[in-house]
């Protein structure tokens, strides 16, 4: 007759049966450990470990690694550990296969003064692009990096609109790769566009004509600069083509 024993492991699917403890979940790039009790007879308890069917080393050791490196992050994972009666192996950090909540946005608006966004399932080294759509493409405006992790967020970002039409989404690239977009913004601006800059051709600085949003990109396209102010310091930028966004409004210049 099988003795069933229930366990709490932060919400993991994971029962055991005994001699066997199965444990499910998904693979975000971490190792899981796990503790290897003695029996009352002096023996290490796990006798063979199993993953998504495939037989795994065991240890002869009170606890040890477990790793996953022949496998993609986000791939399920079934572990089957067999151990002898009379002890228990446990896993000693569950979390790091605990299915995370997926990234989506909840809502994205904007208005005259700022952009605004809240999503979750953020993760920390993710990246928000700020895109302006265009006729036949989009142009990136800004980068927001996620410093640290925060599942649920909220975010502002102060906005200057080009004369018109404006229409603008958001673009969140995962650190494992993956791609989210929100749904399309749309603003009229009724404010003429009247920010110039000089010089065209740079040594160590760029003025604008008054304070403003700006964002700095090389010939491929590179994010090199990016914030408000009415000057900037291009002294360390190598020779060559940049261009400069002033609201939105895209210009060319050469740092000599």
């Amino acid at each position: 007759m099988k003795t069933i024993v229930t366990l709490l492991l932060l919400c993991l699917p994971c029962w055991v049966i005994a001699g066997e403890l199965i444990v499910e979940g998904v693979y975000q790039g971490k190792s899981l450990y796990i503790q290897n009790p003695l029996t009352a007879q002096g023996r290490y308890c796990i006798t063979s470990i199993r993953v998504n069917g495939q037989k795994y080393p065991t240890e002869e050791a009170s606890a040890f690694q477990l790793n996953f490196l022949s496998l993609k992050v986000g791939a399920p994972l079934k572990i089957v550990i067999q151990f002898i009666n009379g002890a228990t192996p446990r896993i000693i950090n569950p979390q790091v296969i605990q299915k995370k909540e997926a990234f989506q946005f909840l809502s994205v608006s904007v208005d005259e003064k700022q952009i605004e966004w809240q999503s979750n399932g953020t993760e920390k080294h993710g990246r928000f692009f700020i895109m302006k759509q265009e006729i036949d493409h989009a142009d990136m405006l800004y980068v927001v990096d996620v410093d640290t992790k925060l599942g649920d967020s909220a975010y502002q970002l102060e906005m200057q609109h080009t004369f018109g039409n404006n229409t603008y989404f958001i673009k969140y690239l995962h650190y494992a790769g993956a791609v989210y977009y929100s749904e399309r913004m749309h603003f009229y601006s009724d404010k003429p566009d009247t920010v110039s800059f000089y010089p065209k051709d740079v040594k160590d600085f760029i003025t604008f004509s008054e304070e403003v949003n700006y964002t700095i990109t090389d010939e491929k396209g590179k994010l090199i600069k990016q914030g408000v102010a009415q000057k900037v310091n291009c002294s360390g930028l190598k020779a060559g083509t940049y261009f400069i966004d002033l609201n939105n409004k895209k210009n060319q210049f050469v740092k000599m």
